[in-house]
């Protein structure tokens, strides 16, 4: 459904932004 896909997409997007942060990549946060 498309609620399930935007929610599958923010937990992805919040999980690559938080690996990101570990690894120092990104100029995020």
């Amino acid at each position: 459904m498309f609620l399930t896909d935007i929610a599958i997409l923010l937990v992805c997007g919040a999980c690559a932004g938080f690996l990101a942060g570990l690894l120092g990549i990104g100029g995020d946060g």
